[in-house]
């Protein structure tokens, strides 16, 4: 994945994750907003489901940070919402 911005409200362009483990880190201005990661394994038009952490809860990224995500192949996007101001780089 090449470095991915997200201003304001709404969601990146999908693009396909070979699969595997990776790390992601989210760095910029969240302005009390979030960004989450969603996958399809349907197609980069399908149906996209948030990503959740070992105790169930959606990954909602609200402060600079990283995670290591492990998932099979799919499309992968990410999610900006909750702050209109967003600028968030994810590398």
């Amino acid at each position: 994945m090449a470095t991915e911005t997200i201003t304001g409200i709404g969601t990146s362009t999908p693009f396909r994750y070979s699969g595997g483990t990776s790390t992601f880190a989210f760095t910029g201005d969240f302005a009390s907003g979030n960004v989450s990661i969603e996958a399809s394994f349907d197609g980069e038009g399908g149906t996209f489901i948030p990503l959740k952490d070992a105790s169930g809860e959606v990954v909602q990224v609200t402060t600079n940070e990283f995670h290591n995500i492990f998932i099979g192949h799919c499309h992968m996007r990410f999610n900006a919402s909750a702050a209109a101001t967003v600028v968030v780089t994810i590398h």
